[in-house]
């Protein structure tokens, strides 16, 4: 299926692309360090991976919403070039907190679920859309703002401390954004991240609460 050039979501993309050619392959780098990290023992670890995490939240908004996606709905997007630096400032606080949430694949299921989600954000996200018609450089890509919610969830999703549940609330609700491109733009990976932000958010919720009773005195 064929995407019609003239298809503002779509061209929006493909500008973006060609003038910031460098950050996907930038962007997919800082991705591998999260993951070379989530298998480390290296004491900063969840710090540096947070900062990376911010980073990336970071430049979408300010510079993919703010700037470039604006020219589609500026009320919308501005909003959501609004959110995408507050979740950046919360990643930033929580990697600078005394503990910061410790994450790694040694953390039974829900380490290796979101390690799953982590590729799933970087491999499977593209290969969705390139069998459903949207290639790049016309169409999203990690670290774009669907994919790195993926991507993010899975991170929290991995963490064997509390979660502070604003940590999710943002990512949770870019999430639902998914079933709009779905339904209106067809594009049929978002789907996975309105299906991630849904389970994800319940299972850290569920995960927080069994941490909770376990610290609890008897």
């Amino acid at each position: 299926m064929d995407i019609p050039a003239q298809n503002p979501f779509f061209a929006m993309f493909e500008m973006y692309h060609s003038q910031v050619q460098f950050f996907p392959y930038l962007g997919f780098g800082l991705g591998f360090a999260v993951i070379a990290l989530f298998f480390g023992s290296y004491h900063q670890r969840s710090r540096i991976s947070l900062l990376i995490l911010a980073f990336l939240w970071a430049w979408n908004g300010l510079v993919l919403f703010t700037y470039e996606a604006a020219g589609l709905s500026p009320v919308l997007y501005s909003l959501q070039g609004l959110l995408f630096p507050i979740q950046a400032l919360l990643l930033i606080h929580a990697a600078c907190a005394k503990k910061p949430p410790d994450f790694g694949i040694g953390y039974g299921l829900s380490g290796k679920a979101g390690l799953a989600l982590m590729f799933t954000a970087i491999f499977i996200y593209p290969i969705v859309g390139n069998i459903t018609g949207h290639t790049f450089p016309a169409a999203p890509v990690f670290p774009e703002p669907c994919p790195l919610t993926i991507f993010t969830f899975g991170y929290l999703l991995s963490t064997r401390t509390l979660i502070r549940p604003v940590l999710i609330f943002i990512p949770f609700l870019w999430s639902l954004t998914g079933m709009i491109a779905v339904l209106k733009l067809g594009v049929m990976a978002d789907s996975i991240e309105l299906i991630t932000g849904i389970s994800c958010t319940v299972a850290i919720l569920l995960k927080n609460r069994k941490i909770a009773n376990t610290a609890r005195p008897a």
